[in-house]
């Protein structure tokens, strides 16, 4: 058996001095931003969804930093994170056993769900015609029924 730790080493070598660099940045920059990100999540979450959750939310954090610091649009980076934010909101709706989120357009918005707030804000539901809010203006409402925040 040949030396596997040094060609895993080499190929190490080889993407991050080059490949990965040139992709996402240099290691001050994705880093420096990653623990930026990393810390303002922690001061804001109380950590109520779990170690998994906040795992799964680190390597969402880890893409977003990619994508900032980084020179070329990498579109794995999006496709990574959207995956990332799946696996943390299954697993914080496993933990808390919250049903699953309703989504509606806003041709479909039933205002006797007025007592639930939204994802996007944490307000409370607001009809279509609200232009403050990121999803109304998108069209995109995500609510929990009879959220608890």
């Amino acid at each position: 058996m040949k030396n596997d730790r040094k060609e895993v080493l080499l190929q190490a070598i080889e993407l991050t001095c080059n490949d990965r660099q040139s992709t996402y940045g240099t290691p001050e920059q994705n880093l420096g931003c990653l623990g930026e990100l990393v810390s303002v999540y922690k001061k804001y979450s109380d950590g109520s969804h779990g170690s998994a959750h906040d795992a799964a939310m680190f390597n969402v954090l880890a893409k977003i930093a990619r994508i900032a610091a980084g020179p070329v649009l990498h579109s794995d980076n999006y496709v990574d994170g959207a995956a990332y934010f799946a696996i943390a909101f299954e697993v914080a709706a496993i933990k808390t056993q919250e049903p699953l989120v309703q989504h509606s357009t806003l041709n479909e918005y039933d205002p006797a769900i007025d007592n639930s707030r939204h994802y996007c804000c944490g307000m409370p539901s607001h009809g279509p015609h609200d232009s403050n809010c990121e999803a109304v203006r998108y069209g995109i409402i995500f609510k929990t029924p009879q959220s608890k925040w």
